[in-house]
Order: structure tokens, then sequence, then C-alpha cells
């Protein structure tokens, strides 16, 4: 399964784009189940990452089974909204 090498939000309401790989981008596409979820592809097809222009309960069930179709790991929500980890941790 491969890992999200980087996640980026602008907040809790989206837009949140996850980085699985760094390769060259030589393909994007909005997926045919909902144009908010946009995938970019490299030169042999493989998902180098996937761009949520919101993050609402369809657009994340569109990640969730196009990580379950190209073995990709999901990052965590909290991550998506935009909360680091030293925040979603109460002091």
């Amino acid at each position: 399964m491969k890992q999200p090498i980087e996640v980026t939000s602008e907040g809790p309401e989206g837009p949140a784009y996850v980085r699985y790989s760094r390769d060259e981008r030589v393909m994007t596409r909005a997926t045919p189940a909902n144009p908010d979820v946009v995938v970019d592809y490299d030169r042999v097809g493989n998902v180098i990452g996937v761009e949520l222009v919101c993050l609402e309960r369809e657009d994340l069930r569109i990640l969730a089974a196009l990580a379950h179709v190209h073995s990709l790991a999901l990052p965590p929500l909290r991550a998506l909204r935009g909360v680091r980890v030293e925040e979603a941790v109460p002091a």
C-alpha cells in the first residue's frame, strides 16, 4: 500500500491535496463521479496525487474508493482538514 508523502490543506472545508509520489505529472483527470475530486497520474498511469476541491462526505467516499482501487493509504481526516497533529491532541 502506497503511503501519502504529503498532505496540504487550506482548512476544514478544503481544498486539500494528497501527494503519493514526486514523479512527473503527465495527466490530470476529474473523477467521473464528481468533478470536485481530481486525480494526477504519472507516465505509466500510477496515481501521484488527488485533489479534493471540497471535503464533503461524497468527496471523501470517492477518495476512499480510489485508494482501494489503486492500493493507496488514506491520510488521517484531520490532515485533510488542515489540523496539525499537535493541534489535535489536547495539552
